[in-house]
C-alpha cells in the first residue's frame, strides 16, 4: 500500500514541481501539460516499482531509472520545445524530481508504520 500511494503522491508532487518550473524555461503554466510530461517520464520508475519486489534479487535494477534521463530529456526538446540551451538544466532537475518525488513520499510513510 505504501508503494502505491508513493506512486501516485510522487506523481502529483513531480507534476507540481515541474509546473512550477515550467516559467523559469520559457513555457507557460500548465498542469495538465506537465502531467503528461511526468507520466510519460517516469514510466520506468513505476515499473520498476512495481516489478522489484517481484525479482528482489537483482539489485542493480535500480539503475535502470537513469534511462529515463533519455525520455525527458527527448521530451523537453520534443514534447516541451525548451530552448537548446536549456535542456540539459531542465533534464537534471525534472529527472532528479521524477526521481525522488516517490522515494521521498515512500521514506517518509514507512517512517510512519515504524
Amino acid at each position: 500500500m505504501i508503494v502505491v500511494i508513493a506512486l501516485f503522491g510522487g506523481f502529483y508532487l513531480a507534476s507540481f514541481l515541474i509546473n512550477e518550473l515550467f516559467p523559469k524555461y520559457g513555457e507557460v503554466k500548465d498542469q495538465n501539460l506537465a502531467q503528461q510530461f511526468v507520466g510519460y517520464s517516469s514510466v520506468i520508475v513505476y515499473l520498476l516499482y512495481f516489478l522489484m519486489p517481484l525479482i528482489s534479487g537483482f539489485r542493480g535494477l535500480w539503475a535502470v531509472p537513469l534511462l529515463s534521463f533519455f525520455l525527458i530529456h527527448s521530451g523537453s526538446k520534443l514534447f516541451l520545445s525548451i530552448e537548446h540551451d536549456k535542456q540539459l538544466k531542465f533534464s537534471i532537475i525534472a529527472l532528479l524530481i521524477v526521481l525522488l518525488s516517490p522515494l521521498a513520499i515512500n521514506y517518509l510513510l514507512s517512517l510512519l508504520v515504524l
